[in-house]
């Protein structure tokens, strides 16, 4: 903004010319005027505007004090020193804003400097005064005319500037006698040309805000900077509005005018100077504009905190929301993390104004907490600070819970002083903060790097030697969150395989879950052959499961054809992958395929496995192939062959230590057949000699089926 300022004062002849009268200042004034040359390019940036500066101060230094110009460079010199404040804004925060620590410093510096600067012109054009007058020269010559501009308009005009940036960042008694000084310097100025007059106004309205907390003062300078709003020539320079903006903002504080007048700077914010062009707002105003406000409203709530605590309440309230609008802009030159930083400093540097930090909205406590984790020794507390905001309920954090959260695991994560890492007691309450932030609040744009962390930290705790049950619980819960709410963060398909490995410990839905999330991996199960044998030891798992279930079925008297549904779907995709993708294992996931098939009603499909797998040897399964194929044979209505492969098998699982299920089930659906048949006697004889091997006929189901087809 300093070409704003600047601009505006060499137009109206505020600084001087510096014409050359005398040789041995020429080098100097040669140097000067090159780099004026550069900075006023329209490329020109920071550095050739410091080289002006740098280039004046060495024809200061070099110059008598009896230079006639010499007053002239000073006030320029002051200008340009004041002007440069506005690079960053630092005067405008300093007297209207929420100024940083940095701009603090600057623009204490940069006013203190043009103090000094004016103060030595003011006495060398007051010597210069008194030297022409004893000389007998009129007021009217045109070297006493200049005298008097420079010391009654350029050197108060930019005295006032000076003195109301200094009066901004002191406070009490000398805030209100800097503020009263500018006020004197320019009050009684009046300046014909309009961008002069338009600074001139908003200085002279910010020293009437400085200088007191009066309604009258606050109405003197609505006054002041009414045209400036509403001008009826050509328009003031942007900067000139903006602050008649805030100074209009912050008369409405001391009148109880906001609910009138912040409408309508909302309006004005859309419009230049805040938004130059469609699209395309000027970052410093936009910020400048969000200061103001919210400076204003916290005086104005902090001022009425004991008579009216609702309405304090809410403006304060008010205010946060101003400051914290700036986290969601993303037209401010800064990176989400920067814009974070600035507007959280603003918010502590506006919570601490207030002396009691309990009635500070959550923002602002959020934002003193983090403040303080920044001091040494003072993490402890801050970590309390950030669990009392997270715990939410009356004087909880509301929306900026997540923040908190991150802010607190940000705390518990941090290395010691020597630099070791957490202990494993503050990881696990990291780990846990971190979970509640993503599971909780997973569309908060700190959650996928919460979740991220929260990983790290419980596979270390649960990986680790002496690690405990409560460690792995928590991995589990973590890597859930993860591959459910998270599917996009980076690793994903790691994440997916750890949770598939631990779940493959369990057993039912944990065990579908983890084939799931094994077929979802990018490459497949077959990405990685530690993926692939994990695929085939989980589907191993889950198709065992499921045949102990159809047992139990069985054994219960019930229908066991929806369990075997469940493994046909399982079983199918098994058989077709493992062919693809590890041959080793297809014959078994073909069996099950093939069972599976007859329980619900494929038996034809079914033979044609059973053949294939009997043409390939069965194996040590090679009893349920044949068990499966006498099954699917009878099904499918082949009951002479489906009758001779059972007897076959009936027949070779007939000797000590083979009579096992299979045993049983073919001589259960031998005599279930002959029953069919009414083959009552021949069913009497098996059964007897059944019962003289094992008097339980093979324990449930097999003894309750034979029964029921035994004649009474």
């Amino acid at each position: 903004m300093l070409d704003r300022f600047r601009a505006s004062f060499a137009a109206l002849g505020l600084l001087a010319a510096g014409a050359v009268r005398g040789q041995d200042l020429n080098p100097l004034l040669a140097d000067l005027a090159r780099a004026q040359e550069r900075a006023a390019r329209a490329d020109a940036r920071d550095p050739a505007r410091a080289a002006v500066i740098q280039a004046r101060q060495r024809l200061i230094d070099a110059a008598p004090d009896t230079e006639p110009r010499l007053p002239g460079w000073l006030i320029e010199h002051a200008a340009d020193t004041l002007a440069r404040l506005a690079d960053d804004g630092s005067d405008t925060a300093a007297i209207h804003g929420i100024p940083l620590a940095s701009q603090r410093d600057r623009a204490a510096k940069g006013a203190a400097d043009a103090l000094t600067l004016l103060g030595r012109a003011d006495r060398l054009l007051t010597a210069a005064a008194e030297a022409i007058a004893s000389e007998g020269i009129g007021p009217e010559s045109p070297r006493a005319k200049e005298i008097e501009q420079d010391r009654n308009v350029r050197v108060p005009f930019f005295r006032a500037r000076a003195e109301l940036v200094l009066a901004g960042l002191a406070q009490g008694e000398a805030r209100r006698a800097r503020a009263q000084s500018a006020h004197q310097s320019i009050s009684r100025l009046a300046l014909a040309s309009g961008g002069a007059e338009a600074f001139r106004r908003v200085t002279l309205a910010g020293a009437l805000l400085l200088r007191s907390n009066s309604p009258a003062d606050a109405r003197s300078a609505t006054d002041e900077i009414a045209p400036l709003l509403a001008p009826a020539d050509a328009p003031p320079p942007g900067i000139a509005v903006a602050e008649a903006w805030f100074c209009l903002v912050s008369a409405a504080a001391r009148l109880d005018t906001l609910e009138r007048v912040m409408p309508r700077f909302a309006e004005a914010r859309l419009a230049p100077p805040f938004v130059p062009e469609p699209g395309r707002a000027d970052p410093l105003l936009i910020v400048l504009a969000a200061d103001a406000c919210a400076r204003a409203l916290m005086d104005a709530g902090l001022s009425r905190a004991d008579r009216s605590p609702e309405a304090a309440r809410a403006l304060l309230d008010q205010a946060a929301d101003e400051q914290a609008s700036l986290l969601a802009r993303t037209d401010l030159g800064l990176s989400p993390e920067g814009v974070r930083a600035l507007a959280f400093e603003k918010l502590a540097d506006l919570g601490a104004r207030a002396p009691d930090e309990s009635s500070l909205p959550a923002v602002m406590r959020l934002a003193l907490a983090v403040r303080l984790a920044t001091r040494e020794g003072r993490a402890a507390e801050a970590v309390q600070r950030l669990e009392s905001i997270a715990s939410g309920g009356a004087k909880g954090g509301g929306p900026w819970i997540p923040d908190a959260l991150w802010e607190w695991a940000v705390l518990l994560s941090r290395p010691s002083s020597s630099g070791a890492p957490p202990a494993p007691a503050e990881q696990r309450r990291a780990a846990d903060v971190l979970l509640r932030l993503a599971r909780e609040h997973a569309s908060h744009p700190r959650a996928p790097e919460a979740i991220a962390a929260a990983l790290a930290f419980a596979q270390s705790l649960a990986l680790a030697p002496g690690a405990t049950p409560e460690d792995a619980g928590r991995y589990r819960a973590t890597l859930g969150v993860a591959v459910t709410s998270f599917p996009r963060i980076p690793g994903i398909d790691r994440w997916r395989y750890e949770r598939a490995r631990v779940l493959s410990e369990g057993s039912g839905e944990e065990l579908r879950e983890a084939i799931g999330l094994l077929r979802a991996l990018a490459g497949g199960p077959e990405s990685s052959p530690d993926a692939a044998s994990l695929y085939r030891a989980v589907l191993r798992r889950w198709l065992d499961e499921g045949w102990t279930r159809v047992a139990s079925a069985r054994a219960r008297g019930d229908d066991p054809a929806r369990d075997a549904g469940e493994i046909l779907a399982t079983a199918r995709e098994a058989a077709t992958w493992s062919g693809r993708h590890a041959p080793e294992s297809a014959p078994a996931f073909r069996l099950d395929l093939a069972d599976a098939l007859v329980e619900t009603g494929g038996s034809a499909e079914a033979v044609g496995i059973y053949r294939s797998l009997r043409a390939a040897g069965g194996g040590a399964w090679s009893a349920r192939v044949e068990l499966g194929l006498g099954r699917a044979l009878v099904a499918s209505g082949d009951r002479a062959g489906g009758f001779a492969v059972l007897r076959e098998v009936a027949t070779r699982l007939d000797a000590p230590g083979s009579r096992g299920p299979a045993f049983w089930h073919a001589w259960t659906i031998l005599i279930e057949q002959l029953a069919r048949e009414g083959r009552g006697g021949t069913i009497t004889a098996h059964v007897r000699r059944l019962r003289g091997l094992d008097a339980d006929l093979g324990g449930e189901p097999w003894k309750a089926r034979i029964e029921r087809a035994t004649p009474k």
